[in-house]
């Protein structure tokens, strides 16, 4: 066989490896495009399917914040009135203590010598009251011997033995001393009931 035609039988085969090659090199990157086509269909797909729901969830929560204006708007009417009605009220309240206040000091102001010239006068009138029972007993006219008055001072006055100086018989005499126009206490007649109605008796206590 000649050279050329060596040459040229090994050119063809050459050729035909190229050619089958490049037709392999072809057919690979026609998958690799039909691939590339079919994710990027996917991808658009699961894009478009996304925004899809989050069109239709943004749609629903528009709905919802539509239904639920009348709602919110009469909450916040009522929240509003409340705040309003609270405000009012310290208002008020502040301006009825601060009157309250201004009517005390008036009032004090007006009956503050009154009140407090009664209170001295009460004063007096008691210490005179305390003065004349511890003095009575000394007095001309006290009708018994002042050795035989016992000094209580509450709930009565004082107690008179009688007799108990000569020890004699001793007659006991519950004495209440009363100044002015001033009555006996519900103690002090509780007592004077027991004693008229014979509810008095003696005990010895041994200890």
């Amino acid at each position: 066989m000649e050279t050329s035609t060596i040459l040229a039988f090994i050119i063809a085969i050459i050729f035909f490896i190229l050619y089958y090659f490049r037709g392999q090199e072809i057919k690979v990157i026609k998958n690799r495009e039909v691939l590339l086509m079919k994710e990027s269909e996917t991808l658009q797909f699961e894009r478009e399917t996304f925004f899809r729901k989050e069109i239709e969830d943004i749609q629903s929560k528009l709905n919802d914040t539509y239904k639920n204006i009348p709602i919110l708007a009469n909450q916040q009417f009522d929240e509003f009135k409340n705040n309003e009605i609270e405000s009012l009220r310290a208002v008020l309240s502040a301006a009825a203590a601060k009157t309250a206040l201004a009517d005390l000091e008036a009032w004090k102001t007006k009956y503050e010598m009154f009140y407090r010239q009664d209170a001295i006068n009460r004063s007096q009138s008691v210490i005179l009251g305390k003065v004349t029972e511890h003095l009575i007993p000394f007095h001309q006219n006290f009708p018994f011997n002042p050795k035989e008055a016992r000094f209580i001072g509450s709930p009565i006055d004082m107690i008179v033995f009688e007799g108990i100086e000569n020890e004699d018989v001793v007659d006991i005499y519950i004495l209440e001393i009363k100044t002015g126009k001033s009555s006996l206490s519900k103690r002090q007649r509780l007592i004077r009931d027991a004693v008229e109605n014979d509810r008095v008796s003696w005990r010895e206590l041994n200890v």
